[in-house]
C-alpha cells in the first residue's frame, strides 16, 4: 500500500468513525467486522466477541466487545433470585366463590458476570496468541494487539417494538391463563425484561409439571431481538443498483415462492403480508446480480479475494435492510420440508423478512444508485438471545421465597398486596424524557373509614427499590375486598405533567398493575440523495417533524448537508401512545434562492422520511416555486402555529 493510499485509509476511517459516534447514539462504537473472535467458557457459554475498529492502522485493536449473552434470572440486592412461582387455592370450591391457579413472575437480564468476564479476557488472550503463533510471520498489516482489554458488551438497539417473545403452549390461550410482558427487549446490559401470568389451575398444573425434572425443557422459552452494527473494509469499487429491475424480479420471485409455499400446504402464504426467508432474499439479490440488476464493479483486489468477497456478501445488509423488515415471529416448517431445520440455533441466515412497500416505493422513484465502495460502509446485523425457564428453574425450585403454594383462606391474606410494575420501555425514558410517575390508590369500603395512599417512581427510586411497588390495605370488615382504584400522573422534563386531571381506573389485587408511559419511542430516519442535492444547489436540507408528547404539540429538525456527505440521518423522538403518526415538511437551503418551504405531508406508523425533491423546484417560474418561497417568507409567523389539528387521521 502506497503511503498515499494509507493516508486516504486512514483519514476516510477517521470521518467514519467521528459519524459513528457523533450522529448515531444507540451505536456509539465502530466495530471492525474482519477482527472477530469467539470463545467458549468453562461453564459453557459461548462469547462472540468484535475488535473495535483502529482508525489509525491496518492494525487490529486489542479493544473488543462482546455480543449480548448469559440471558438468566435477575436477582435482588441480597442475592435472592427474581422469579415467583406460586400455586394458590381455597377452602371453598368454584361454585362457592373459590378460586385456583398459580402466578408466574419473574424478570430476566442479560450480559457476563465479573468472574465470566475474567476468565472471558484470559481465554481471549491465549486464543489470539495461539493464531499469532500460527503464522509466525505475520499477516501484511495484520499484526496481533498485546495490550488486549475487553470494554463491555457491544451497543445493540432492540429490533422492533416487539424485541421480546414468549413461546409458550399454555400460556397462548386468553382464557386460562393472562401476560403482562415488557414490549421492548433491555437494550443495556443489566437491564431488565419481566413476564407475570396468571393461570388457571389446569394451566398451573402444565406449567408445573413441566418444571420437573422428568421434562428436557420447561413450557416457556424468551427471545430477544437485537441489531448491532460492524463497518466493513474499504475496497476500491463500487456497486450500481437498478431498484426498477430489482422491483420487477421480486415481484417474478415472490409469485413462484407463494406458489411453492401453497403447494406444500403451508399457511404462510396466506399472511397479508409478503414473507421472506433469509435464503430467500439472498436468491433474490443472486438473481439481481446475473440479471444487471446490481452491477459490482472491484477495480482494486490488493485486500484479496476474501476480503472483497466479505465486502460483498456483508452488502447483502444494505439490500435487504433497504426493502424489507426483519420479523420476530418464525413461520413453522414447510409440510415436506427439513424438519431438522428446527432444532437448529436461531441465526441471521434463520430470520425472516416481510417486505416493506414504503421503503420499496422510496427506492424505485430514486431509480438507480450508486454506492462507493471506498468508504468503510456500517452494516446492520442481528442478533437474537433464546432461553428456557427449566435451566433457570432448577436453580429456585428449593426457595422458598421463589417457588410457593398457598391457601388464600390463611388469614395472611386479610391484608392485600397491590402491585405495580413499571414496563420496561418506561424505564429507559427515565433518563431522556420522565423525570417521575406518581401513582395515587384509594380503597373505598363499605364500611369504616377509606383507605388511600400513593408513592412517586423516579430515577433515583428504581436505582434503589426496582421497577416494582407494592401497596398493602387491610381488608377489615369490609364486603367487596378485591376492588382498588388508581390514577398516574406523569412529569416530562421541562416541567410538563400529563394528565393535568388523570381520571381513576378500576384494578384488582390478584393482578399487578403496569405502568406504561404515555409516549412512545420512535426512531426517524430521514435520507437524501447526496448527488442530486449537489446538483440542485441545495446546500441544506431539514425535515421538521411536528408531533404530540404529553398531548402538547412538539417539533424537531432533522439536517442533511451535501458538504458532510451523510445520505441518511437519525433523531429519536418521544411520541404519544394514542396518536398513530406525525407530520413534516422539507425545507430546503438554496444558493441563489435561499429557503424554499415544501408543504405539510402525514406519516402514519412509518419511521422513514426520504427527501423527494420535486423537479418544478428548479423552474422559479413554476407555481411549485412560488408556493415553496412565499412558504419561506411566512416561516418565521408559522412557529408556534398548530399544524397536527390539521389531520385527523393521526388521531383516529
Amino acid at each position: 500500500m502506497t503511503s498515499k493510499k494509507f493516508i486516504n485509509f486512514f483519514l476516510l476511517d477517521a470521518v467514519i468513525l467521528f459519524i459513528c459516534i457523533s450522529n448515531n447514539p444507540v451505536f456509539s462504537q465502530a466495530l471492525d467486522s474482519d477482527n472477530r473472535v469467539a470463545v467458549t467458557l468453562d461453564d459453557g457459554t459461548e462469547v462472540t466477541l468484535i475488535g473495535k475498529a483502529n482508525t489509525r492502522s491496518n492494525t487490529p485493536s486489542g479493544e473488543y466487545y462482546y455480543l449480548p449473552v448469559g440471558l438468566r434470572l435477575s436477582q435482588r440486592p441480597d442475592g435472592v433470585p427474581e422469579f415467583l412461582f406460586m400455586k394458590y387455592t381455597t377452602e371453598e370450591d368454584a361454585a362457592a366463590g373459590g378460586v385456583q391457579g398459580g402466578l408466574l413472575h419473574f424478570l430476566m437480564e442479560w450480559g457476563l458476570t465479573a468472574r465470566q468476564e475474567s476468565e472471558l479476557l484470559s481465554k481471549l488472550k491465549s486464543k489470539l496468541q495461539e493464531q499469532k503463533a500460527r503464522s509466525p510471520f505475520g499477516l501484511p498489516f495484520r499484526k496481533i494487539q498485546t495490550n488486549i482489554k475487553i470494554m463491555g458488551p457491544v451497543d445493540v438497539e432492540p429490533l422492533t417494538e416487539e424485541s421480546f417473545q414468549i413461546s409458550s403452549a399454555s400460556l397462548s390461550d386468553p382464557e386460562s391463563s393472562t401476560v403482562i410482558q415488557s414490549g421492548r427487549a433491555p437494550s443495556m446490559e443489566g437491564g431488565k425484561a419481566v413476564v407475570a401470568s396468571k393461570m388457571d389451575k389446569e394451566t398451573a398444573q402444565m406449567m408445573a409439571t413441566s418444571f420437573e425434572e422428568t421434562s428436557s425443557i420447561a413450557d416457556l422459552s424468551v427471545t430477544l431481538g437485537y441489531q448491532y452494527r460492524v463497518l466493513l473494509p474499504a475496497i476500491e469499487g463500487s456497486v450500481v443498483i437498478d431498484w426498477n429491475r430489482v422491483s420487477e424480479l421480486v415481484d417474478s420471485l415472490s409469485t413462484e415462492y407463494m406458489k411453492k409455499k401453497k403447494t406444500s400446504g403451508h399457511l404462510w402464504w396466506k399472511k397479508t403480508k409478503t414473507t421472506y426467508s433469509y435464503e430467500e432474499l439472498h436468491n433474490i439479490y443472486s438473481k439481481a446480480q446475473e440479471n444487471k440488476a446490481v452491477t459490482v464493479n472491484i477495480t482494486d483486489r490488493s485486500l484479496g479475494d476474501e476480503t472483497s468477497a466479505m465486502v460483498l456478501e456483508s452488502f447483502m445488509s444494505y439490500f435487504t435492510n433497504a426493502l424489507t423488515d426483519r420479523e420476530m415471529d418464525i413461520p413453522p416448517v414447510p409440510a415436506g420440508g427439513d424438519e431438522d431445520e428446527a432444532d437448529k440455533p436461531v441465526t441471521q441466515k434463520g430470520n425472516y423478512y416481510t417486505l416493506n412497500q414504503v421503503k420499496r416505493e422510496k427506492k424505485i422513484e430514486k431509480g438507480r444508485e450508486t454506492i462507493s465502495l471506498n468508504y468503510r460502509r456500517s452494516v446492520p446485523k442481528f442478533i437474537d438471545i433464546t432461553g428456557n425457564l427449566r435451566s433457570w428453574y432448577n436453580n429456585v425450585r428449593d426457595n422458598p421465597h421463589c417457588v410457593t403454594s398457598v391457601n388464600l383462606n390463611d388469614p395472611f391474606f386479610q391484608h392485600r398486596n397491590i402491585s405495580f410494575i413499571l414496563d420496561m420501555e418506561a424505564e429507559e425514558m427515565f433518563s431522556e424524557v420522565i423525570n417521575y410517575v406518581t401513582v395515587s390508590v384509594r380503597k373505598k369500603r363499605s364500611s369504616g373509614n377509606d383507605f388511600s395512599d400513593r408513592f412517586t417512581m423516579d430515577k433515583k427510586y428504581i436505582n434503589e427499590k426496582g421497577t416494582s411497588a407494592i401497596i398493602t390495605y387491610a381488608r377489615g370488615e369490609d364486603t367487596n375486598p378485591d376492588a382498588f382504584e388508581y390514577k398516574t400522573q406523569w412529569s416530562l422534563r421541562g416541567g410538563k405533567i400529563y394528565p393535568d386531571d388523570p381520571q381513576w381506573q378500576k384494578g384488582s389485587w390478584e393482578e399487578a398493575v403496569t405502568l406504561a408511559s404515555p409516549v412512545t419511542y420512535r426512531k426517524i430516519e430521514f435520507e437524501a440523495d447526496i448527488d442530486d442535492l449537489k446538483q440542485k444547489e441545495i446546500t441544506r436540507v431539514t425535515s421538521q417533524v411536528r408531533y404530540r408528547q404529553f398531548g402538547k404539540e412538539e417539533e424537531e429538525n432533522i439536517h442533511i448537508s451535501p458538504a458532510r456527505g451523510e445520505p441518511l440521518v437519525e433523531k429519536n423522538i418521544f411520541i404519544d401512545n394514542d396518536t398513530k403518526g406525525y407530520a413534516y415538511r422539507l425545507i430546503l437551503s438554496h444558493k441563489t434562492e435561499g429557503k424554499l418551504v415544501l408543504p405539510w405531508e402525514v406519516r402514519m406508523n412509518d419511521d422513514y422520511i426520504y427527501a423527494t425533491l420535486p423537479e418544478e423546484l428548479q423552474d422559479t417560474e413554476s407555481e411549485v416555486f412560488k408556493e415553496a418561497k412565499q412558504e419561506a417568507e411566512d416561516l418565521a409567523s408559522q412557529a408556534k402555529e398548530k399544524v397536527l389539528d390539521k389531520f385527523d387521521e393521526i388521531f383516529k
